[in-house]
C-alpha cells in the first residue's frame, strides 16, 4: 500500500534509507560519503522532514501487508533547487530484500500525481549514476538532461571513486509519464 508518511514512521524510514542508500551506492562513492549514511543520523534527519519541516516535503512511503515500511519517496515544491522546474523529487528508495517488485514505480507513481495535483507542471531530480538509477528513471519517462562529477569529500582518499550525479527531468510533468514503464 502506496499512503501519505506520518511523523511516526520517522525511525522505519531512516532504516530504509540507510539499507537501500548503502546496497545501491557503496560501491560508487567515497568511504567518507559511506560512514556519514547511518542510522542515527538519518533517524534524526527525518524526524525533522516528517515534523517541522513536513510542509515543504511531500512524503509518500509504501507498506507491506503487515504494515512495515519498505520504501519511500519525497519532494517538494517549495525546495526545488534546480531553476526552471517546479518541483524536485529529493529521494526515492526500497528496501533492497523489496525492490524488483514494481514497488518503487508505484511509489513514483503516486508521489508525481500528487506533485501534479499540487501544481507542479515539471520535475527534476538529481541521483548519483548508476545502471539501475539510470534505468529506473528512464523506465520512469525521465529525460536524462546532464551529468557531472562531483567533488570528492575533504578526507576523501586518493583513488577513490568521484560520484557522478544525474540530473533527470519531466518537463512538462504529463499523465502519459506517470505511467509505469516497467
Amino acid at each position: 500500500m502506496i499512503r501519505p508518511a506520518r511523523a511516526d514512521d520517522a525511525p522505519a524510514i531512516a532504516q530504509v534509507h540507510v539499507a537501500a542508500w548503502h546496497a545501491a551506492l557503496d560501491a560508487h562513492v567515497p568511504a567518507l560519503m559511506r560512514d556519514s549514511v547511518d542510522p542515527e543520523r538519518y533517524g534524526e534527519m527525518w524526524q525533522s522532514l516528517l515534523g517541522p519541516h513536513a510542509a515543504s516535503h511531500t512524503t509518500m512511503v509504501a507498506t507491506e501487508d503487515a504494515g512495515a515500511v519498505v520504501g519511500f519517496a519525497t519532494a517538494g515544491r517549495q525546495t526545488a533547487s534546480i531553476p526552471g522546474f517546479d518541483c524536485e523529487l529529493h529521494t526515492l528508495y526500497v528496501a533492497p530484500r523489496f525492490q524488483r517488485r514494481n514497488i518503487g514505480c508505484r511509489l513514483f507513481h503516486d508521489l508525481a500525481t500528487k506533485m501534479r495535483e499540487d501544481g507542479c507542471g515539471s520535475m527534476a531530480a538529481t541521483v548519483i549514476d548508476t545502471p539501475q538509477a539510470r534505468g529506473f528513471f528512464r523506465a520512469m519517462g525521465g529525460n536524462l538532461a546532464g551529468s557531472q562529477a562531483i567533488a570528492a569529500p575533504l578526507g576523501a582518499m586518493a583513488g577513490e571513486p568521484a560520484p557522478v550525479m544525474d540530473l533527470f527531468t519531466w518537463h512538462p510533468l504529463k499523465p502519459q509519464q506517470l505511467e509505469t514503464k516497467i
